[in-house]
């Protein structure tokens, strides 16, 4: 998220410097390492005022959609004003921002594999190991673990992919992991033991098998062009995952079993009939998930979904 904010303001030559020392502002803690300075002393002021202050209310009530938007919050970015002079905090000026390097910490006849689930494109790495064929599981619990370069706490969410149950992708995996590495800025670690230092073992219960999602976005009259635009491009452009297409009015005629997941973004769902919904109530009953946003949600609630 870093990259791609600093992307688009280096784009409309607005300099950037990383934060040259940790700074506490607005409640926040900034540090070094992550964190990046935009002095308004300079000649694209009047863009970076409008790019960051944040309105809630406006004169007139027509007006495009991304004009509501503060650029840091569009990108759930933690960003603070800071009012004393900022020349002291200036570190490297950014020139062009580098996509996050990840790296893959390897030693011989590993057990495992492991990456957090914090990075942003980690559900596209997820995604690459399940569409190889690769096995999965995600940590339920916290554990901390042995790596090659020692001890590592892994929080909730992290992805495990046990080498053991499927040695025959052993080299797969390896070169999956490499790819995740360099494609996705992913920090992956091997795992020298199934004994966790602390915390759940590789093998326990609370590593949840995960299946790859088959996903459905619902499209066509009614739904909010513009909400199912942003689900389809996260999800097909960002993540590289494979999505369906299917009208609202089509849903009774499609076999939605071979979906884990469909999507309905805020709109009018008055065009699903009587054997869209019955239809629709079955699949979840089978342990279908349904993500319903805004006015879907409420439609899903009224129609006991």
């Amino acid at each position: 998220r870093n990259y791609y904010l600093l992307d688009i303001l280096r784009r409309h030559q607005i300099d950037v410097y990383e934060l040259g020392k940790s700074v506490q502002a607005g409640g926040k803690t900034f540090d070094p390492a992550s964190s990046y300075v935009v002095p308004m002393n300079q000649k694209q002021f009047r863009l970076i005022n409008a790019l960051f202050e944040i309105r809630t209310t406006f004169t007139d009530s027509l007006f495009y959609d991304v004009s509501s938007w503060t650029l840091p919050l569009a990108f759930n970015l933690p960003y603070a004003e800071l009012k004393a002079p900022t020349r002291d905090l200036l570190g490297k000026k950014v020139d062009r921002p580098i996509f996050p390097k990840g790296d893959l910490v390897t030693a011989s006849n590993p057990v495992a594999y492991a990456f957090e689930w914090k990075p942003y494109y980690a559900p596209r790495a997820l995604y690459r190991l399940q569409k190889a064929g690769i096995k999965t599981r995600v940590a339920t619990k916290q554990f901390e673990a042995t790596t090659p370069n020692g001890k590592q706490r892994f929080d909730y969410g992290a992805i495990m992919v046990p080498v053991g149950i499927q040695r025959d992708k052993a080299e797969l995996i390896a070169k999956t992991f490499q790819t995740i590495a360099q494609e996705d800025g992913i920090h992956c670690t091997t795992l020298s033991t199934g004994m966790s230092i602390e915390g759940i073992d590789l093998g326990s219960s609370s590593f949840e098998p995960l299946q790859m999602p088959r996903v459905m976005l619902v499209v066509g009259q009614g739904v909010s062009a513009t909400d199912i635009g942003e689900a389809w491009h996260l999800l097909d452009q960002r993540f590289a995952i494979e999505v369906s297409l299917i009208e609202t009015q089509s849903i009774g005629r499609v076999e939605l079993g071979r979906y884990t997941t469909i999507v309905m973004a805020d709109g009018s769902y008055a065009s699903v009939d009587s054997a869209g919904m019955a239809s629709l109530r079955r699949w979840i009953e089978n342990g279908g998930t349904l993500v319903a946003m805004e006015q879907a949600a409420e439609w899903a609630v009224n129609n006991r979904l």
